[in-house]
Formats: C-alpha cells, structure tokens, sequence
C-alpha cells in the first residue's frame, strides 16, 4: 500500500510539471528540458557575476583599509610563497671600498644632481671622502630611521613636450635624486642582482633588467620567429601586446615589499627600503622665462622614483609573482579533437 502511494505522488507530480509546461508529446519534453537547461546556466551566470563582483568589492576595501590582510588572503601568493621557502637567504655585509668604487664608476661626471647640489664628479675626485661615505652608507643601512630627509627626496622639472604650454599633459617630467643617494642604491641593486640569479628569481621571459642580453630585441626577434614559422606552416596564431598604462607609478609600495620579503631578500634591505619608501618626497620646478615656479613637497604613497638604478629592478620583481600565476610557455590549448590549436607565449618588457 505504501508503494501504491509513493507511486500515485509521483504520478501526480508528473502531471502537474507536464500541464505547467504544457507537455504533450515527446518533442515538447525534449524542448522544455533544453530550455530548462539554458535558464539554469543563465542564473548560474549571473549568480557568479554577482559573487565575483561582491569578491571584488570586499578585496578592494580590504586593499585600502588592511594591505596586509589582503596579502595574507591571496590564495595563489600561499602556492607561490611555498616555492621560496628552501631558498637560501640573502647575506649581508658592510658595504666595501671595492663597491663604493664600481658604483662611482658607473656615474656621469657632470649629471644634474638632486637637493645634494653635488655632482658625481666630486665624489669621484675626492677619494679621501671615501672611508666617511662608507661610514655613512653603512649607518644608514643599519640605522634606517637615521636617514636625512634631504637624501629621499628628489626635484622634478617638467620640460614641454610642444608649444602648447597651457596643456598639464605637455610636460615630460625629469625626477633629479641625490647623487649619495644614487650610490648607495646602485651598491644595492648590485647585491641584489647577484642574489636574484644566484637563485633564478627573474622568469626566462624576462629580458628586463637582464645583462649579458639584447632586452626588447631578444624579444623581437622571438616575436619575428613565432610569427614567420606559422605562415610558413599555416597554423592559427593569437598575438596581443600589452602596455602598461604609467607603470612605474602605479606599483604598490607594500606589494614591492612582499616581493622583496618573498625571495629572501636580507631584513636589512627591506627595512632600508621601507623606510626610505615612507620618506619618498619630490618638489615640482617649472622654469620659464620670467622665472621659476616651485611647488611644496609631494609625499611619493605610491610608485618607485625615476632615476633610480634599483628602480628597474624593484618593478621587474612586482611582475614576477604576476607572472608565475600564468600559464608558462609549453602551454598548449586543445580543441576537442585533441589537435594542438593555439600556443600561448607570455613575454615580458619593460
């Protein structure tokens, strides 16, 4: 008797779907299942669009109010962290005579100077201030907190682009660092340098900041490559460039710091970079006939400085997590039929 009931409740619940939907024939059942079908993937689709667009909201007040959380929260920074942990630290030492002189080596003589007023070819005459540059390099990577304002701090002019003068987009502006604060960083980035590919940090695709390469050529030429061999053999080929819309200004200074921590960077380095960072200031000049004109301090919250040495290599190693969350060369896409359509090739420049 149960089964009789169990039996008539579902023949009654067929029949109430098949008149709501006006079933009659085995046609209108297969039609009203794929219309069934498309509306439930359609809800389903907005349903992720208003998850991913809640997601995406509560990231970006997380990124303003709580950096640190949201760094913490980024599920693929755990995966890449993982790859670093066995990753010997940086070691550090005082700063030596020999790369106090390679650093001044690599300096023009007569390069317009920042707030310092002294030129590179100074630095490199007087030897006998040598030992007391050195003395004040070191203090200051030791003693951070101990950093002159004046030596973070940078004179931007901005030089027209046309004669329409009237147009802020106009001028090119030409950041001028401190010339003992660009020493100290060229040591820097030297070490660092050393310690990055020591380790192979930089991606093969990245031909930035790579010595011993042709940078955009290198790049070029593999672009030049890919594109005649598929003509030659007539496969489907996607190609698209991306240029990055005023990049070195839109870096985060804590994402800079995370990478920097991520690749076992010495404590002392970052903690020389996050404090001069936090003291990163410039005054705007613009001369003109009848004079100069020259703004108040701009605190620097975000970006690295122009004219810096380390500069193009702090922004290589913000890209480098960008990178490694992406498919890598060998990346093929398949059609169903399982034949090879489309290689993917990710290519980075500066």
């Amino acid at each position: 008797m149960a089964q009789k009931r169990e039996t008539q409740k579902i023949s009654k619940k067929k029949q109430k779907i098949k008149r709501k939907y006006k079933i009659t024939t085995n046609q209108d059942l297969q039609t009203s299942r794929e219309s069934l079908k498309m509306k439930i993937l359609a809800k389903a689709q907005r349903t992720r669009r208003y998850e991913k667009r809640i997601k995406k909201y509560k990231q970006n007040q997380m990124f303003a109010n709580n950096r640190k959380k949201f760094f913490r929260n980024l599920e693929w920074i755990k995966r890449e962290e993982l790859k670093y942990v066995d990753t010997e630290c940086q070691r550090w030492e005082d700063i030596t005579q020999d790369e106090l002189q390679t650093a001044l080596m690599k300096t023009s003589k007569w390069k317009s100077p920042g707030p310092d007023a002294v030129p590179n070819f100074w630095p490199k005459q007087l030897t006998a201030l040598h030992q007391h540059l050195l003395n004040a390099y070191n203090q200051a990577i030791e003693h951070p907190e101990s950093l002159p304002h004046w030596l973070t701090t940078a004179q931007t002019y901005l030089l027209p682009k046309c004669k329409d003068t009237e147009n802020p987009k106009n001028y090119r502006p030409i950041a001028c660092l401190s010339t003992s604060y660009k020493v100290l960083t060229s040591i820097l980035t030297e070490r660092s340098y050393t310690h990055i590919t020591k380790n192979n940090i930089l991606p093969e695709e990245q031909r930035g900041c790579i010595r011993n390469s042709y940078g955009c050529k290198d790049q070029l030429l593999l672009n030049k490559m890919i594109t005649e061999n598929c003509k030659k053999k007539k496969k489907n080929l996607s190609m698209s460039w991306i240029d990055y819309r005023k990049a070195y200004d839109s870096v985060p200074h804590s994402w800079i710091l995370k990478a920097l921590q991520m690749y076992r960077c010495n404590e002392k380095l970052i903690k020389f970079m996050e404090t001069s960072m936090n003291n990163w200031k410039t005054t705007m000049k613009l001369r003109y006939n009848d004079g100069c004109i020259t703004k108040d301090q701009i605190k620097i919250k975000r970006g690295i400085l122009q004219g810096d040495s380390f500069s193009p290599l702090l922004f290589c190693l913000a890209l480098v997590l960008l990178h490694l969350s992406w498919p890598h060369l060998d990346m093929v896409t398949r059609s169903q039929t399982q034949v090879p359509q489309l290689a993917i090739c990710f290519i980075w420049m500066i």
